[in-house]
């Protein structure tokens, strides 16, 4: 999936369930950032789990940076279904 296919920011907030599109995760850490929206520049919103589990922003170049890798084989899901792991 594309980046440039991702919905803007806001595009699904009134969905009470919206598609998760993207994951990035880093390797050493364990960390995982799932995309759901994205701001056609850096910037995604999505799940972040990490020490907590949360929404939020992130930065792709920072977490590229990190060494963070987006996970190419990821099939888009509902975030119901990543929460539940």
């Amino acid at each position: 999936m594309s980046l440039s296919s991702l919905p803007p920011f806001y595009a699904t907030e009134g969905e009470a369930d919206p598609l998760v599109r993207l994951r990035y995760f880093h390797p050493l850490s364990g960390w995982e950032w799932y995309a759901i929206e994205y701001d056609g520049e850096r910037l995604f919103f999505g799940l972040v789990r990490g020490f907590e589990e949360e929404l939020g922003y992130f930065d792709r170049l920072e977490l590229e940076e990190a060494g963070a890798v987006r996970d190419e084989g990821f099939t888009p899901r509902p975030l119901s279904r990543v929460r539940r792991r």
